[in-house]
């Protein structure tokens, strides 16, 4: 497991998503490889995506992303190439996900942006049981 401490995040969503990985004991990587998706006629890479954790036991991809759905369209077309290029199936977790974690399980999401946020964490967390334990209910759909 990577000290989320020592790293810093592209948004506070990812600090709270790695705290509460740490709280279940589950090991993961954050940002561990860009995959590029789209390249120019000299092979330069013009389109590319790093999804936010990887959790190697599980050897799952997470994308974290508060953004309004309508912006998120760009995100699940760039996951939809990944996956048609590599294979490679990832979570994407959305802000409707994140408040059912919060409403589910009382962990202390914030899905402020940074700027409207004084910290990262807006109260103590909590584990959601074990990862093993979560329903279909709770985990998001796949793009």
């Amino acid at each position: 497991m990577e000290e989320p401490e020592n790293r810093r995040f592209a948004h506070p969503i990812e600090r709270q998503f790695a705290d509460v990985l740490d709280a279940d004991g589950i090991p993961w990587l954050y940002e561990p490889r860009t995959f590029v998706l789209e390249r120019d006629g000299s092979g330069r890479p013009t389109e590319a995506i790093t999804p936010d954790f990887f959790l190697p036991d599980q050897n799952a991809w997470v994308e974290c992303t508060v953004q309004r759905p309508a912006l998120a369209g760009k995100k699940r077309r760039k996951i939809r190439k990944l996956r048609e290029r590599y294979g490679i199936t990832i979570a994407l977790f959305e802000q409707r996900d994140f408040q059912r974690f919060v409403d589910r399980y009382g962990l202390a999401f914030s899905t402020t942006t940074p700027s409207q946020a004084p910290s990262a964490m807006s109260g103590p967390v909590r584990s959601c049981t074990r990862a093993l334990d979560v329903d279909a209910a709770t985990v998001p759909a796949t793009a």
